[in-house]
């Protein structure tokens, strides 16, 4: 925190990103970083924005999800909270553990 800010980077998106990714950028947060004073640097049209819908349409329905689901776990008793983590556990393939000399 005491150090300055590394401003070196501060325009890398610019040659960095492909088209594609700025495109889907744009698309998902142009209007929320407008609100904060961001400006968009394509214009994306109606036939661009209807294919990016479709493309963005599951990871957003999946990250809407995982986040909500975190939502409703944080209401839950501790001890179905527990529960939870027991049966995950049974789940997950466990590799043993390599043993160092």
């Amino acid at each position: 925190m005491a150090r300055p800010i590394n401003t070196s980077r501060l325009e890398a998106w610019k040659t960095q990103l492909s088209e594609r990714d700025r495109l889907v950028a744009e698309y998902v947060c142009g209007k929320m970083g407008r609100q904060f004073g961001y400006e968009t640097t394509l214009d994306i049209g109606l036939w661009q924005r209807i294919g990016l819908f479709f493309t963005t349409f599951i990871p957003f329905l999946r990250a809407f999800y995982d986040v909500y689901k975190d939502e409703c776990l944080f209401y839950l008793s501790p001890k179905l909270k527990m529960s939870r983590i027991k049966w995950l556990n049974k789940t997950i393939k466990h590799e043993p553990a390599q043993q160092h000399n």
